[in-house]
This record gives structure tokens, sequence and C-alpha cells, in this order.
């Protein structure tokens, strides 16, 4: 597999991720993941994942993250990531330069001790129009779009598309784009409809 890295310390960590882990068969390595929090979209430099566990990895070069604000900036970036389920370990680029397989070693015994996160509900039945709704709205608010389809119970009725959200987070995402959803849906059904959202309890 092809990965895309954006310095050459990515580049180390990935090589010495692969020498340590590859053999295992387990553990998958992806590069340049984007995730969306409620502070908005992060791009993640590694992403390690094993059987429903997952962290981040983050290789932090003196140049973007030497700084006292550039080292607060990262941790209200950890933050927000761990929100919506991901931790993340950082390596400097010195720490990676000195001893990438020690960096290696750490990030995976580290992705070990997530615990394995129980299995997903059941899934809900979508109602009639439901794909071809998300797809109207994927059109114009694709990363809304994808937070719609991770909602666990749909209804639709005339005037009113009610979802339920898994997470809070995503429950808000979608509270604040309420107004840009419900124009689509008025072009969707050619009149006025809401956009109801319920937070699982």
């Amino acid at each position: 597999m092809r990965h895309v890295v954006e310095s050459p310390i990515e580049a180390m960590m990935l090589a010495a991720l692969y020498r340590i882990i590859d053999s295992r068969g387990s553990i998958e390595i992806s590069t340049q993941r984007e995730v969306d929090t409620a502070s908005g979209l992060y791009r993640l430099d590694l992403v390690l994942e094993s059987k429903g566990r997952r962290i981040a990895i983050e290789c932090d070069g003196a140049e973007w993250h030497g700084s006292p604000e550039q080292r607060e900036r990262d941790a209200a970036r950890d933050a927000a990531l761990l929100m919506v389920g991901w931790r993340v370990i950082r390596f400097t680029g010195s720490d990676i330069v000195r001893d990438a397989e020690g960096c290696a070693i750490r990030a995976s015994v580290e992705l070990m001790r997530q615990p394995v996160p129980p299995p997903p509900p059941p899934a809900a039945t979508e109602p009639p129009g439901w794909t071809g709704l998300l797809d109207a709205v994927a059109v114009e608010l694709p990363l809304t779009a994808c937070t719609l389809r991770d909602c666990g119970s749909v209804a639709i009725v005339p005037g009113e598309v009610r979802v339920t959200a898994r997470r809070r987070l995503m429950g808000e995402h979608l509270v604040r784009r309420r107004s840009d959803v419900e124009a689509v849906l008025d072009l969707h059904f050619g009149r006025p409809t809401r956009l109801v959202v319920e937070f699982a309890p």
C-alpha cells in the first residue's frame, strides 16, 4: 500500500512502524486520515488500528510545534480528537531521529492498551428515501452527510426529518448546521422541512 507523508520525520516513523509491526499482521497503518471534530476538520499524520482499537500518531517537528502557542494549539486539537474517540500520542522530531523504532514500539504498545470497543448496535432501519436524501445533503454538506449517516434512528414525515444522534458531539454538529441542512431539505422535498435533532440517552 502506498502511503502519503508530509515530512521526513513522518517517513522515518512510518518505516519504523512497518519494521516492528508489519509481521504481526493484526495492526493496520494509514496516513493523513481526516477526522471531523467539533473544533473543525483535522488531518492525522499516522494512524494505527487493530480490532476496533485506534490511535493517532503525530510527528512534531520543531518548526511547527516548538513554541508555547503551538503546543497550546496541539493540546486543544488533542482534546477535540479525544472527544470523538481518538487517543493521540505525540513524538518530537528529535525523538524520532534518535530512536524511531523505540517510538514505534511505544505507539504499538499504547494501541494494544486501548480497550476493545463494544460491537456497534444493530443498524436502524432506514426509512424510504433516506439514501437519496443523504446524497442530496452530501452535495452541499459532505461532512454533515457523514454525521447523518451515523445517526441511530431516522424518521421522515411530511415537513420534518427527525434523527437521533448516537453521540453528543454528533448532535451538536447537526444543531449548528441545522439551517444549512434545512435549506437542502426544502429543495429536496419541494416544501419547508424541519430537521429535528434528538440525543440518544
